[in-house]
């Protein structure tokens, strides 16, 4: 078996458009071989052997992405992976803030279940994410809607509201 490199050695970069979300693999100078894309709902994790070195990379998505719509195109000069959004709106930014991003199959080896006691001090974060992951395909597309055009001002459920509608920021009250 061959060992991970710890660096990547060719640059990346990322880009969206309203419809999808691309990281880019600058491998010029490179020899490049066996690329294995992991696609997961937020992020994506790549397998590549760059001049016979085992290499990971691993990139997590501001928001959701449709994996089964992967997309690879290879130039001369770089290896483009596409992903369609699960919803077709800009996103302040293609990636998320969280810079330290590790494969989501790895973490998997260290999941402990947590108590009772320690769910009941999520706070609002935890509450906020139990609501989405449990809500209808609606009601999240209601929630993704008023957030992003609020500019997180506004959160509803209420497709029926925010659909045919722009949903207007809102001061604090």
């Amino acid at each position: 078996m061959t060992e991970v490199e710890p660096e990547f050695p060719c640059n990346t970069d990322s880009y969206q458009t309203q419809k999808s979300v691309a990281v880019v693999v600058y491998i010029r100078g490179h020899t490049v071989e066996n690329l294995i894309t992991h696609p997961e709902a937020q992020s994506l994790t790549i397998e590549v052997d760059i001049d016979g070195k085992h290499c990971m990379k691993a990139w997590a998505f501001y928001g959701e992405v449709n994996p089964s719509t992967l997309k690879v195109d290879r130039s001369g000069a770089t290896i483009e992976i596409i992903i369609q959004k699960v919803t077709a709106v800009n996103w302040p930014r293609a990636l998320s803030s969280n810079t330290n991003v590790k494969p989501l199959y790895e973490k998997w080896r260290q999941v402990q279940l947590p108590d009772e006691e320690e769910d009941k001090n999520e706070g609002l974060d935890h509450f906020l994410q139990k609501i989405y992951k449990d809500a209808t395909p609606e009601a999240r597309r209601a929630m993704m809607k008023s957030f992003t055009e609020s500019g997180g001002t506004v959160l509803s459920t209420n497709w029926e509201d925010v659909g045919s509608r722009k949903v207007e920021p809102q001061p604090p009250k």
